[in-house]
């Protein structure tokens, strides 16, 4: 999608004044997205979450751990290995729990723009548990 004014962002986040000026932020994201695809960081990566010790090494000094590895880090570029995992989705498709709506009824309603009826939903309710449990009762 094209801007349609200079303050209107595009899909790309981008706005029409950001076309032709270098954007130093969305720079930086490519080459750290480059470099976290490239094959050797991948590698290097691959053997720390395997093996203990070399996690304790990349945790400790991850710039250190990758040049041992063979694997050439930006200067510009921080990397950072943890050992603490955060809360939140460790990768896409992963849930830890899921929220299930209840107490739901159906109902068709008049729209309030053109003629007919909707169906909308209604739910009073949910319910929050482990990923991969029945449902209570």
């Amino acid at each position: 999608m094209k801007s349609i004014g200079t303050d209107i962002p595009s899909f790309d986040g981008t706005s029409a004044t950001d076309k032709h000026e270098p954007d130093p932020i969305h720079e930086s994201l490519d080459r750290a997205t480059a470099f976290s695809d490239s094959p050797g960081f991948v590698a290097a990566f691959q053997r720390a979450t395997k093996n203990p010790e070399l996690r304790d090494q990349a945790v400790a000094d991850a710039r250190h751990y990758l040049e041992s590895m063979g694997v050439r880090v930006p200067p510009d570029l921080v990397v950072t290995f943890t050992s603490q995992f955060p809360l939140g989705k460790p990768g896409p498709g992963f849930e830890s729990f899921t929220v299930q709506a209840t107490r739901c009824r159906s109902y068709w309603i008049k729209k309030l723009k053109g003629v007919g009826y909707e169906l909308v939903q209604l739910c009073l309710g949910f319910e929050i548990r482990p990923a991969g449990r029945a449902p209570a009762g």
